[in-house]
């Protein structure tokens, strides 16, 4: 005679699955708050220290991207030569947010927006001896 299953392994494996995408997710979200914490608090270091505010921008970060992985992109944001209108447009925009401010806001809605219920099932025994390969 079979044991009867308990209630604890009658886990579907689609909540394992979404667990194991969300469980990390919820830590890059963690990751983004820290980091925008981290940079603004540079920033504020810096600018006691030597009275010079640096300031970090989408427009640093897009071009420190293309410097090392796009130059196509970043060619393109330095001097255009078509879509000069586009250009303007992106500049602006990329130039009015703070990368800190960008890191820490789009940190707290990732980590914000992870349901509980995965992150306590990761937690549970169930998500523990499922970790255990």
């Amino acid at each position: 005679m079979k044991p009867a299953p308990s209630p604890l392994h009658e886990v579907k494996k689609t909540n394992f699955i979404l667990a194991s995408i969300l469980g990390p997710l919820y830590l890059v979200g963690i990751g983004f708050v820290l980091s925008g914490t981290g940079l603004f608090g540079f920033q504020v270091y810096y600018y006691l220290k030597h009275g010079i505010w640096k300031a970090y921008s989408l427009t640093w970060l897009v071009l420190e991207i293309g410097r090392n992985f796009e130059p196509k992109i970043n060619s393109w944001l330095i001097q255009p030569s078509n879509w000069i209108g586009m250009h303007k447009i992106l500049i602006f925009i990329l130039n009015l947010v703070p990368l800190s401010l960008f890191a820490l806001i789009s940190g707290i809605i990732i980590a914000i927006n992870i349901p509980d219920k995965y992150i306590d099932y990761w937690n549970s025994p169930v998500g523990n001896s499922k970790r255990n390969f």
